[in-house]
C-alpha cells in the first residue's frame, strides 16, 4: 500500500490514474528524439544508468513492446507558509527539494512493487534514478541494481508537460526567484499488455 510521508510543509496529496493505448501517447505525447536532446543539458546525462544516452532503440525495446500505458500522478500541495514565504537557494535544497525527493523515492519503490505484481509489465520512474550516492556509469562499471533500474516517462521521450496538461488537466509549476509554487507534480507508469493491472500494492 502506497503511504507517502506526510513531512512539514506538504498541505496535501493528491492522486490521479490514466490508462491510454500504447500507440495512442506514442502518436500525441512522445517525441523520442526531441526529448533525449533536451537531456543534455542535464547533469544525469550520461552519468546515471536510468538516463540517456541509451544503446538500444528506445521505442523498439519500450513504446513497441507493449500494449497499454497506466499513469500515476502524485501532487503535492505545499503549506501556504511555505509557498508565501520566498527562500533561498539553500532554504530551497533544504526544505522543499527534500519534501519532494523524499515522496518521489516512496513512489519510484512503489511503482517497481507494482510491476513485480503484474508479470510481463515493466515500470517508468517519476525521475533520475537516486539508489545509490555515486553512480558506477563515469567510471564505466555495471549499475549496481541493474533489475531495479527503470527510466523515466521524458527519458523515453514522453512529453511530461503536455501530459500533466491533457491527461490530469495540471500545469506543471516551477521554483522561480526562490518563489515556491502550490504544488509539485510527478507522474511514474507502467507499461503492459494487460488493460487492467493490479495496483493495490
Amino acid at each position: 500500500m502506497l503511504r507517502f510521508r506526510k513531512a512539514k510543509g506538504i498541505k496535501t496529496i493528491e492522486r490521479g490514474y490514466h490508462k491510454i493505448l500504447t500507440e495512442d501517447y506514442v502518436k500525441d505525447f512522445v517525441e523520442v528524439e526531441r526529448f533525449i536532446e533536451c537531456c543534455k543539458f542535464c547533469p544525469n546525462f550520461g552519468a546515471k544508468w536510468g538516463c540517456p544516452p541509451y544503446a538500444f532503440d528506445v521505442k523498439e525495446k519500450y513504446w513497441n513492446a507493449y500494449k497499454y500505458l497506466h499513469l500515476f500522478s502524485f501532487k503535492m500541495y505545499l503549506e501556504d507558509d511555505v509557498v508565501e514565504h520566498g527562500m533561498t537557494e539553500e532554504e530551497i535544497d533544504n526544505l522543499v527539494l527534500g519534501i519532494r525527493h523524499q515522496n518521489y523515492i516512496i513512489a519510484s519503490k512503489w511503482v517497481l512493487g507494482v510491476e513485480r505484481a503484474n508479470p510481463g509489465s515493466f515500470a517508468l520512474d517519476g525521475g533520475h534514478c537516486a539508489k545509490c550516492k555515486r553512480c558506477t556509469r563515469p567510471k564505466g562499471k555495471p549499475c549496481r541494481h541493474e533489475d531495479e533500474i527503470r527510466p523515466a516517462l521524458d527519458a523515453i521521450g514522453g512529453n511530461v508537460v503536455k501530459t500533466a496538461e491533457e491527461l490530469f488537466d495540471t500545469k506543471i509549476l516551477w521554483i522561480e526567484n526562490g518563489k515556491v509554487p502550490e504544488y509539485f507534480f510527478f507522474i511514474v507508469g507502467i507499461l503492459s499488455d494487460s488493460e487492467e493491472i493490479d495496483f493495490s500494492y
